[in-house]
């Protein structure tokens, strides 16, 4: 929705980068994804320099420098984690390796990770999929042992809850406001607040009314 067709370079990047990922030598994979994601986003830069120069409307560029640092930390991590031995690395690349390549699904879903992909800051790969797979609490939490609680002398499991509920209530929620928007915009474009009319033939209860549907629609998308 924010940047139309531009938004195919938001996957033409990481699929690029990621066939280099699988195709090539973990010894040199890194330096090869940072050369084609650089080279990439440059094309886009010199592009808009080209036909947009000056322009202040809103761009595919700044997400893509975001993912350009995502796909070469994602790329070092695991030429850390594949061609290394753990003592020959830092205490740094040590955390932070990675010694399996993520699946499609695993790697694009670091990609367009919602939160980091606009605006960043940068997340680490192993930061992230421990966060997914919650062992980063189990990590973190004290009085563990062997996922055994401690409390009290109590021996009894700490059992981490199935998101299956939580995923299914945003899903059905993404979907209804999706439906709403659908159903619903051309009825309530908010353009139309600009019209002479709505200003000089609405009362301003009606006006209110309007704008807080018309406004809620657009939230929708």
């Amino acid at each position: 929705f924010a940047f139309g067709r531009q938004a195919a370079h938001l996957a033409g990047l990481p699929a690029l980068c990621y066939l280099v990922i699988r195709t090539q030598d973990p010894q040199t994979m890194q330096r090869l994804v940072l050369v084609v994601s650089m080279f990439y986003l440059s094309c886009i830069h010199i592009h808009r320099q080209i036909y947009d120069y000056n322009s202040l409307s809103l761009d595919v560029t700044g997400p893509l420098m975001v993912i350009v640092q995502k796909v070469t930390s994602l790329a070092c991590s695991l030429n850390d984690g594949l061609t290394y031995r753990e003592e020959d690395l830092t205490a740094n690349q040590r955390y932070y390796a990675v010694s399996k390549i993520p699946s499609v699904l695993e790697y694009f879903a670091y990609i367009f990770h919602f939160h980091v992909l606009m605006a960043g800051p940068v997340i680490f790969y192993k930061d992230y999929i421990e966060f997914v797979d919650g062992h980063n609490f189990l990590k973190h939490s004290s009085g563990m042992d062997n996922h055994i609680d401690s409390n009290l002398g109590s021996s009894r499991l700490m059992l981490e809850p199935s998101p299956k509920l939580v995923a299914i209530k945003k899903i059905a929620a993404s979907v209804l406001c999706a439906f709403l928007f659908i159903s619903f915009i051309t009825s309530f474009p908010i353009s139309k607040i600009k019209d002479d009319d709505f200003v000089d033939k609405r009362t301003i209860f009606s006006q209110m009314c309007y704008l807080s549907i018309a406004t809620l629609l657009v939230r929708f998308k």
